[in-house]
């Protein structure tokens, strides 16, 4: 159903008027982009933005160092914005897998390891070491490094 509205709309409704049919599949692009996942619609917001606006300099300019800063400034932002967010969640899922033998480490990740009122007294608190903590530490980590 979609794409008969914007042929009609693109070829009949605005027949001649390229304004207003570039105008079209613009809004067109956005809404089919939004029937995939609405909340990513300000990522490609952005990027025509930028692009506009760049492409907008690059029309002014003629010095050949100015408009090479302004492409590569283009290709760095879309291509920054598609390697963050098409690997973030792979190299975070990695990075936390590799580590995990840490224990405590993927809290660190999700946020802080302890409340300042319950951690910094801790740091003050004279440690003695027991056969038994020693013993419960020692399978907590073997146990943990046996289910990686």
């Amino acid at each position: 159903m979609f794409l008969p509205i914007v042929f009609i709309l693109y070829w009949f409704v605005f027949k001649n008027k390229l304004k207003s049919q570039n105008i079209v599949l613009l809004i067109s692009s956005y809404v089919f982009y939004s029937f995939w996942d609405w909340r990513f619609l300000s990522l490609i917001l952005i990027s025509t933005l930028a692009d506009y606006f760049i492409g907008k300099a690059l029309s002014k300019t003629n010095a050949q160092n100015h408009r090479k800063q302004l492409l590569y400034s283009s290709i760095l932002l879309n291509l920054g914005l598609l390697c963050f967010f098409k690997y973030y969640n792979f190299f975070i899922d990695s990075f936390t897998t590799a580590f995990s033998f840490f224990g405590f480490f993927p809290q660190l990740v999700a946020g802080p390891i302890e409340r300042a009122a319950h951690l910094l007294p801790q740091f003050s608190t004279k440690k003695q070491f027991t056969f038994t903590n020693g013993r419960d530490g020692l399978r907590q980590i073997l146990w943990d490094y046996l289910k990686k």
